[in-house]
C-alpha cells in the first residue's frame, strides 16, 4: 500500500491574476495505491499497481511481466510501465526529493503499453545499463487502453556509472536517452503547472496540428558522495509539423540534496536511478529519523517558431523528515515565474506512507 496526501497554500501577483492564472488553496489525495511485486522462480518477475486516488475511477499504474536471463538479450518486459526516458521520470514519486517533478518533465512521456529489452553490466566499482522498447501511446495520459493509427514510439536509454561503490556511498553516472514518436491524430500539446499539482496550468502550447513525428532527446548526470547528492538533466522535443515551422521545445533541471543525519540514497543498478534511503535511527526508541535539505531549479520553454506557449522557471526548496523507512513528511516552498506574465509563491505540505 502506498499513500500520499498533499496541501498547497499559494499567492499569485496581479499580473498572473489578470492572465487568469489564479491559485486556490487546497488539499488532495495525490496517490492511493495498492501493488504487488515479486518473482516466480528466478526467471520471471511481475508487478501490479492500481491507483484509487480518483474516487470516480480506478487507474492502472503499472502492470507488467518480465522474463529474465534470456541468452544474448538479457531481460524482456511486456505490459504497462514507464518508457525508458529521463532519470527524473523513472525515479519513483515516493522516493523523490520533492512531491512534484520539475517543470521539464512536461516533455517526457510517462507510462504506456509496450515491450522492452534491457540489460545491465557490472565491473569493479562500475555499472552500465541499456533499455530499448516499443510503445503505444493514445495521448490520453491514462493509457490502460491504447488504440489508434500512428500513435507509436520507439524509446531507448543508456546510462553508465564509471564509479559505483558497492555500498552506494559514492556514485557518478551519466546517461543519454531518446524517443522517436508518431503522435495520435497528428496532434501534440505540451502544458505544465508550476511544481504543485493543485495549481492551474501556467504554460501551454495549445493543440499543434499536422505533426508527423516527434523526436525527444535527453542527457543526464548524477553524483553522490556520502550524504550529499545532486543531478542535472536536459530534455528537448523537436516536432516535424506542417502547420508551424518545426518548433523545438526544451527544459532542464538542476537539483541537490543533503542528509543532515548522515544517510545516503540507494542506487538501483538495474534501472540506473537513485531510490530511497534507509533511515539509520527510525523515530521512536532509537531516534528521530532522517532529515534532508533539498533544492532544485528548473525551466520549461514552450516558445519557438510561432508557438507561444510560454517560458516558466521554478525554484523549489524543501525539508524532508523520514520518520522511518515507510513514513515521510515534506515541506516545500515553490517560487514560479512565467516570462512576461507574472510570479507565484506556494507552500506545500506532504505526508506519505509506504508499506
Amino acid at each position: 500500500m502506498r499513500m500520499q496526501v498533499d496541501a498547497m497554500f499559494g499567492h499569485e501577483d496581479n499580473d498572473l491574476q489578470q492572465a487568469g492564472k489564479q491559485l486556490e488553496d487546497g488539499a488532495e489525495f495525490r496517490r492511493a495505491r495498492f501493488y504487488m511485486n515479486g518473482m516466480i522462480t528466478e526467471y520471471f518477475e511481475y508487478k501490479f499497481q492500481y491507483d484509487f486516488a480518483d474516487a470516480n475511477k480506478v487507474k492502472i499504474a503499472d502492470i507488467w511481466g518480465e522474463l529474465k536471463k534470456i541468452p544474448a538479450v538479457g531481460n524482456a518486459r511486456v505490459g504497462q510501465f514507464y518508457e525508458p526516458l529521463s532519470m527524473e521520470q523513472l525515479t519513483s514519486d515516493f522516493e523523490a526529493d520533492f512531491g512534484d517533478r520539475s517543470v521539464m518533465n512536461a516533455l517526457s512521456p510517462a507510462r504506456n503499453i509496450g515491450a522492452a529489452l534491457h540489460e545491465k553490466y557490472g565491473w569493479k566499482d562500475g555499472n552500465s545499463i541499456w533499455w530499448i522498447g516499443g510503445f503505444v501511446d493514445d495521448g490520453s495520459g491514462d493509457p490502460a487502453i491504447a488504440t489508434g493509427d500512428g500513435d507509436h514510439a520507439i524509446t531507448a536509454r543508456v546510462a553508465v556509472a564509471p564509479i559505483a561503490r558497492d555500498d552506494d556511498s559514492l556514485i557518478l553516472q551519466f546517461g543519454v536517452s531518446g524517443s522517436y514518436r508518431t503522435p495520435t491524430a497528428e496532434t501534440v500539446r505540451y502544458q505544465s503547472r508550476p511544481e504543485s499539482h493543485l495549481a492551474p496550468f501556467f504554460v501551454d502550447t495549445g493543440t499543434i496540428t499536422g505533426v508527423d513525428t516527434v523526436e525527444l532527446f535527453g542527457v543526464e548526470g548524477a553524483f553522490q558522495a556520502g550524504s550529499f547528492h545532486c543531478s542535472a538533466e536536459y530534455l528537448q522535443s523537436k516536432l516535424d509539423a506542417d502547420a508551424v515551422s518545426d518548433p523545438t521545445f526544451s527544459g532542464w533541471m538542476m537539483g541537490a540534496g543533503w542528509f543532515l543525519t548522515g544517510e545516503h540514497l540507494a542506487y538501483n543498478r538495474n534501472e540506473g536511478i537513485f531510490s530511497g534511503t534507509k533511515v539509520s535511527s527510525p523515530y521512536g526508541k532509537e531516534g528521530w529519523g532522517a532529515v534532508e535539505l533539498a533544492a532544485r531549479l528548473s525551466q520549461l520553454d514552450l516558445t519557438d517558431e510561432g508557438v507561444d506557449g510560454g517560458k516558466m522557471r521554478d525554484v523549489i526548496v524543501g525539508v524532508n523528515w523520514l520518520l522511518t523507512n515507510n513514513i515521510k513528511v515534506m515541506v516545500d516552498g515553490v517560487r514560479s515565474h512565467v516570462d512576461d506574465v507574472g510570479t507565484a509563491n506556494m507552500l506545500q505540505l506532504w505526508f506519505q506512507v509506504t508499506l
